[in-house]
């Protein structure tokens, strides 16, 4: 996994070199492939292994664990949440096919959303990992995915049939 030093920072202050932090894993929890400064930052090839994948394969996670390592704070940043939910008069429907294969899955109805460019804080953080912007709402959840793992997907409600997700 491709990880940002200048990411992971906004979790651990005085992180120190890519070197520093690539010995760090290495000698505690991961395989580092390599690592690369690249243009006021650097980027870390992190191997994680199958065992971790539930808490490292993001920044929050690998920022968590080199701080835990390193005996530092590990600040969590807080995720506010300022939606008010009202009565759809369209509502989203979620079915599961196989709960054994997928035990939850949730969604949520958001409207005026304005297609456009993301801002260049957005796509700095995912063109130094390889990413390339598509715009504001592909690259978000590509964001949130990096940043806590938690993988997402938007859909047009517009365009779904029967206004509903099949999982």
């Amino acid at each position: 996994m491709l990880v940002s030093r200048k990411w992971l920072s906004e979790y651990v202050n005085d992180l120190g070199n890519a070197k520093e932090i690539a010995e760090i894993l290495t000698m505690h929890s991961f395989e580092i492939e390599s690592f690369e400064e690249k243009d006021r930052d650097a980027v870390i090839d992190a191997k994680i292994l199958p065992n971790r994948s539930h808490d490292c394969l993001c920044h929050r996670g690998i920022a968590k664990e080199i701080a835990t390592i390193s005996n530092k704070k590990f600040t969590d940043r807080a995720i506010q949440n300022n939606s008010t939910v009202e009565e759809d008069s369209e509502k989203l429907e979620i079915k599961i096919d196989d709960p054994k294969l997928c035990r939850r899955y949730i969604g949520k109805r958001v409207e005026n959303i304005l297609i456009k460019n993301s801002p260049d804080w957005l796509k700095e953080k995912l063109e130094i990992l390889g990413e390339r912007s598509i715009c504001n709402i592909v690259d978000i959840t590509n964001y949130i995915m990096l940043d806590l793992g938690q993988p997402m997907h938007a859909f047009d409600f517009d365009t779904l049939r029967g206004r509903k997700v099949v999982v």
